[in-house]
């Protein structure tokens, strides 16, 4: 989770320690945007988008695979309204951060498999940096203040993903890839059912140089990641398993002396879940979670994080017009760093949300938690939300919410760099947004204005140098409020008549807490069916002018890809990255070193389907 703060603690160290850590196209799942689909992360369980009051977006897995989009950070980039996915520190496989609706990227809590991987002190930068989307069968952006559902880091939304559950006849899949950059990526999935047991199971590996940009330094990259899931469905319709998820990454930052990183993570789950009668049902998640850092350069640096999780949740439908849903959770994270000794944190929460259907038009949602952690108390949140079906058309949404962030080890209790201070109050925030989507024939508009204010915001002291003029500054929650807020627009159309798909979307932000976060930002694709076996499109994503060390210019990139089928088990696929070799800077902190992002990219590759 990369903020100014956390680039103090976790980019900036590594930069002290001899080093500075310091595309693509996709289509938004059209499918999904019509108002009578599902989605599961904003109430846990599955439910229909008709009663849903906040405001949700989906990315389909299979799109991005086609048009190459493998990695996390591509797929998400600047596509969704209201959603920043980006590097902060150079190229592929480099810390990456991601800003919902204009706060940090430690406002945001991220789960895979219903298990979050975000507390306040672990470092998603790693996981927002290299993961990949092999074996992720869904994946959901839930935008605004949701704590009183998932607790805290919940300030800005939710990013979940779940691992793809096997299904139907066995198939499975080979694939490789080559292109510029001395780029080369491979993968291999199996996946469907036998008897009772359902299996998914891949294997990924790329390796690139990255793109140097006239010099003769190395920024070597390669990613291998291990995604499973395993069901199996008992004789009294309960569904027991497991998945895994496991990566391995290495990279090269040179611009201070050579510096090699090693960032492994791992992450096992088991669940069961039934549906004991016509009104409950219930699941129960156990999680284990690590992320390892370790860094060779002139100075050494590492950090171990690890989280042990259980949860239940419940879906109970009273009536047909009353439904709750319920849950406890259970947490016990440990981290230790070069600059931060070992600490650990324990915290339950308990939750319950009740939606009411007030009319075949209007239905009202209403929830609470409460959250104790045992080394600074406990908060309690709350949302509330109604949509109101106007027509089959119609769609209008309003929802409101607390949400807040845990302070970190290091900002309790200090690290190498700054000073800590165990009277700090937990960031807490308030967030609401009214929104409107409407279906034209074949086309869907959405618009959301949000706004959210968080109060106690924690700014990270540090320790003075009186010989060089150096003040000291202490760690403290500030006062007043920060602000972030803005308007959300997209519109997706089928268009027939060209066999095509169509979406755009635009982004403005009135306020926001990050510098880095342009003001405005748009994105729009296309993609056409050619013929029977031949798929083409092009996307574009206009970034404006923002400040990350000092003024970035704005930028346009434009990406192409091409599918072609020659049989039912061989395709090919040609896939450019930054047609036009536009140069743009990701941060700009080194005056000699431009940290800019890759340039013009080819790539070619084959995949076997049988």
């Amino acid at each position: 989770m990369v903020t100014k703060k956390d680039y103090m603690n976790i980019q900036s160290t590594e930069k002290w320690l001899a080093s500075a850590l310091l595309g693509s196209s996709v289509t938004i799942s059209f499918a999904q945007e019509d108002l009578g689909e599902t989605t599961v992360v904003a109430s846990k369980f599955e439910q229909s988008l008709s009663e849903v009051s906040s405001s949700v977006d989906s990315l389909d897995i299979d799109k991005l695979l086609e048009q190459g989009d493998t990695y996390l950070q591509d797929a998400l980039g600047y596509r969704i309204p209201g959603v920043v996915s980006t590097s902060t520190a150079g190229q592929r496989g480099q810390i990456g951060s991601l800003f919902l609706r204009g706060t940090s990227t430690d406002h945001s809590q991220i789960r895979i498999d219903g298990v979050r991987i975000s507390d306040s002190n672990s470092s998603t930068s790693l996981f927002l940096g290299s993961g990949s989307i092999h074996g992720i069968g869904s994946l959901e952006v839930l935008k605004g203040s949701h704590s009183a559902l998932y607790g805290g880091e919940a300030i800005g939304g939710v990013l979940s993903l779940q691992t793809a559950r096997g299904e139907g006849e066995g198939t499975q899949e080979l694939y490789f890839e080559g292109g510029s950059f001395d780029s080369f990526s491979t993968y291999y999935k199996a996946q469907g059912e036998v008897g009772q047991l359902a299996y998914s199971l891949g294997l990924s590996y790329e390796d690139t140089s990255n793109d140097e940009r006239g010099t003769d330094l190395g920024y070597d990259y390669d990613n291998t990641t291990l995604a499973g899931r395993f069901d199996y469905t008992l004789k009294n319709e309960a569904n027991i398993g497991f998945t895994i998820r496991k990566t391995d990454s290495e990279y090269e930052t040179p611009e201070f002396g050579p510096q090699d990183s090693e960032a492994d993570q791992l992450l096992l789950t088991l669940f069961a879940e039934q549906q004991i009668n016509d009104i409950w049902e219930t699941k129960i998640t156990a999680g284990y979670y690590e992320s390892d850092l370790d860094i060779e350069a002139a100075f050494p640096f590492d950090s171990e994080f690890e989280q042990i999780s259980l949860y239940w949740d419940n879906s109970l439908k009273w009536t047909d017009t009353h439904k709750s849903v319920a849950g406890i959770s259970l947490e016990r994270a440990d981290f230790e760093s070069s600059n931060v000794e070992e600490e650990d944190r324990s915290n339950v929460g308990v939750y319950i949300n009740h939606q009411w259907k007030l009319s075949d038009i209007i239905t009202a949602n209403g929830g609470v938690r409460f959250e104790d952690h045992d080394d600074f108390g406990s908060e309690v949140t709350w949302n509330f939300g109604a949509v109101a079906n106007a027509s089959s058309t119609t769609q209008l949404k309003f929802n409101i919410g607390k949400g807040f962030r845990t302070p970190t080890f290091s900002e309790l209790n200090g690290s190498a760099f700054s000073p800590g201070n165990d009277d700090l109050d937990p960031e807490t925030s308030l967030g609401w947004d009214i929104g409107v989507e409407q279906k034209l024939g074949k086309t869907l508009v959405k618009a959301t204005w949000f706004e959210t204010d968080i109060e106690d915001q924690i700014s990270v002291g540090s320790f003075g140098f009186p010989s060089f003029g150096i003040p000291a500054s202490a760690t403290e929650n500030l006062g007043g409020k920060q602000k972030a807020s803005g308007l959300e627009l997209s519109v997706s159309a089928e268009i027939p008549a060209l066999k095509a798909n169509a979406y755009a979307s635009y982004t403005y932000y009135d306020r926001a807490l990050e510098t880095i976060i342009p003001q405005q930002s748009a994105f729009a694709s296309i993609d056409f069916e050619i013929t029977e076996n031949l798929k083409a499109g092009l996307t574009g994503t206009w970034v404006d002018e923002r400040s990350f060390g000092s003024d970035l210019d704005d930028y346009i990139l434009v990406d192409f890809f091409a599918n072609y089928a020659i049989n039912d088990t061989v395709s090919l696929h040609l896939r450019v990255e930054n047609v036009f070799d536009e140069t743009y800077r990701i941060n700009n902190f080194d005056p000699v070193f431009e940290n800019v992002g890759r340039g013009r990219g080819v790539f070619g590759g084959v995949k076997f389907t049988w």
